[in-house]
């Protein structure tokens, strides 16, 4: 039992009560009610520009909104009716990484098609992974439960909860590190907070190119990283034109394992290749008589491999009189045009004469320094160091925080909805310290629920109701889930809120004070609070903002001309002027 996922149970408990629907969660922003205007506004901004990191948390202080707008996702599939598995078709031998499964819904008799994925691009080569951990349990001939959720992305747990940051514990400081909007990070924190990108690279193969043997030897001829397989530093693959003069020089076996920086086209594309397509107008034994197309040859049989297990599969339903749905007529479709030798295939309305390929390749991106992040609460900031955790803060009970923030980016922007998150959690942390002095599950039990009633009464009844249903040793589970995991609690955003009276009233009850601190072993003059604010990743990265480029070409406008060789993975860095003042340095 998950401690958050208590709320798919609670929905029941609620359903009973007299129209209450506070803890329902229906709200749309987090403590709107200590919040500039301004800012609020910002946040609906920011959570559209935020990126799908890869192992996120629900948030702590949480408004139950959260899954109201997760329900409403395409990144996940539950099945609406019992499906039977009639038949899985890998698309590339013994790897997992995408298959179909051919399926007969119970119910209407249809056949239909599930794809399994790694993950699905969005805009700019963001992405989210997919959780594929039940689907992959199902075999041929097995039946799927009606509203089994076969997949669904890092966003989602198993019970459908929705999230999308961290919840990382912080501290505010005034230096130089956090002038501005600017914020030092932990490193573990810098790894946390990754999330990644799938390029896809296209290239297209004239007969008078080869790629070279870069991942090859002597015995097989390899030009990029088969399924799986990482890249060797940043470096795809490479094309070389043949160049009839230097021919002799040029195809040596031993000049083929080597990069002309020159003359070669590189493609560049860091990370793991996850997938490939290759599309040729060129018969698979013509390509089999060149050594240089070894690989090539092997993924195109894979793939007709593929298309022919779909075509026969469905061939032989067809002849039964089965009904096919829209996505799976798509695909029984597309199996015969890729089978089809007459039909020639075309890149950008043209037709090409030799290979065309696509390579998807996922690189994982940890924060730099650079990195955006923000709060909930319109309070956004620039990553401008990274430092060991040992490096951090770290109070009397060595718990060291994640993130530095300025304390001046609060008052100046009237900004206090930030604290009342961070002040919560750092009275709940030191509940919980309490809790685990306490010998009996009733008094851990006693003193919890005491806590979770001075802040909110609805939350209150719902857990002390769904506790009374529970068994000894469930109660016990229940109770340590909290030590564990921590105390998330409820709070709208516009009513029934904790107010500063009410927070008030906790520090006259509970006493608590803030921490003694050191950095680095040195004790810091005046103590401090640590408590967990909850962090959303944004997608503007250094990476983007960053142009190198010396002495080139001009345009009719006389200024520098745009190149797209970045886009295409075909440089390091961008090579198109930006607007100086706009993210950059002169350097």
């Amino acid at each position: 039992m998950s401690h958050f996922t208590l709320g798919q149970e609670l929905d029941e408990i609620n359903e009973k009560y007299d129209g209450k629907d506070d803890f329902l969660g229906i709200d749309i922003l987090t403590n709107a009610s200590h919040l500039d205007a301004v800012r609020g506004t910002m946040f609906a901004s920011m959570i559209t520009q935020s990126v799908c990191i890869n192992n996120p948390e629900p948030p702590k202080i949480f408004t139950r909104y959260e899954n109201q707008v997760g329900k409403y996702s395409s990144s996940y599939l539950k099945n609406d009716d019992e499906y039977k598995i009639i038949k899985k078709i890998n698309k590339f031998s013994n790897i997992d990484n995408y298959y179909i499964l051919i399926v007969k819904n119970m119910k209407t008799k249809e056949y239909d098609i599930i794809e399994r994925k790694l993950g699905e691009s969005l805009t700019e080569n963001y992405c989210y992974l997919n959780n594929n951990e039940k689907i992959d349990s199902f075999q041929e001939k097995d039946k799927i439960p009606k509203d089994t959720l076969l997949y669904h992305s890092t966003n989602f747990d198993d019970f459908g909860n929705y999230s999308y940051g961290l919840n990382a514990k912080v501290c505010y400081m005034i230096e130089n590190n956090t002038i501005e909007d600017a914020i030092v990070c932990s490193e573990s924190l810098a790894k946390r907070m990754s999330f990644n990108y799938i390029y896809e690279r296209a290239i297209n193969l004239n007969t008078n190119d080869l790629f070279v043997n870069i991942y090859g030897d002597d015995k097989n001829y390899k030009c990029f990283p088969d399924i799986n397989e990482n890249t060797q530093g940043k470096v795809l693959l490479v094309k070389r034109r043949i160049n009839y003069e230097n021919a002799l020089f040029d195809l040596k076996d031993e000049q083929l394992k080597n990069i002309n920086y020159k003359s070669d086209t590189i493609v560049y594309s860091p990370g793991r290749v996850i997938d490939i397509d290759i599309y040729s107008n060129v018969p698979i034994e013509e390509l089999k008589q060149d050594k240089y197309n070894e690989q090539i040859v092997y993924y195109l049989e894979e793939q007709k491999r593929y298309y022919t297990e779909i075509k026969e599969t469905l061939e032989k339903l067809e002849s039964k009189g089965a009904v096919f749905t829209d996505s799976l007529s798509f695909i029984y479709r597309k199996s015969i045009e890729y089978l089809n030798e007459d039909i020639k295939w075309r890149n950008d309305k043209t037709e090409f004469n030799n290979v065309y390929l696509k390579i998807k390749v996922l690189k994982e991106n940890p924060i730099h320094i650079g990195s955006k992040i923000a709060g909930r609460y319109g309070n956004k900031g620039v990553i401008s160091k990274i430092l060991p955790d040992e490096q951090m803060p770290t109070n009397q009970f060595g718990e060291r925080v994640d993130l530095i923030l300025n304390a001046l980016g609060v008052i100046n922007r009237l900004n206090p909805a930030q604290l009342y998150e961070q002040e919560l959690n750092f009275i709940s942390d030191n509940i919980i310290r309490d809790m685990k002095k306490l010998r009996t599950v009733e008094s851990k039990k006693k003193f919890l629920f005491d806590y979770i009633k001075e802040i909110s009464e609805d939350e209150y009844e719902s857990l002390n109701t769904f506790y009374n249903l529970l068994d000894k040793d469930e109660k016990k589970e229940f109770i340590n889930e909290f030590i564990e995991n921590g105390i998330y609690i409820h709070q709208p955003p516009f009513w029934n809120n904790l107010d500063f009276e009410g927070l008030s009233k906790l520090y006259n009850k509970y006493k608590y004070k803030p921490y003694e601190v050191t950095i680095n072993g040195v004790k810091v003059e005046k103590p401090m609070l640590f408590g967990e604010e909850y962090m959303l990743r944004l997608k503007h990265e250094p990476s983007g903002k960053l142009s190198v480029r010396s002495t080139s070409f001009i345009n009719l406008k006389n200024a520098p001309s745009k190149s797209l060789a970045y886009k295409k993975g075909e440089e390091i860095v961008s090579k198109t002027p930006i607007r100086m003042g706009n993210l950059a340095y002169i350097i």
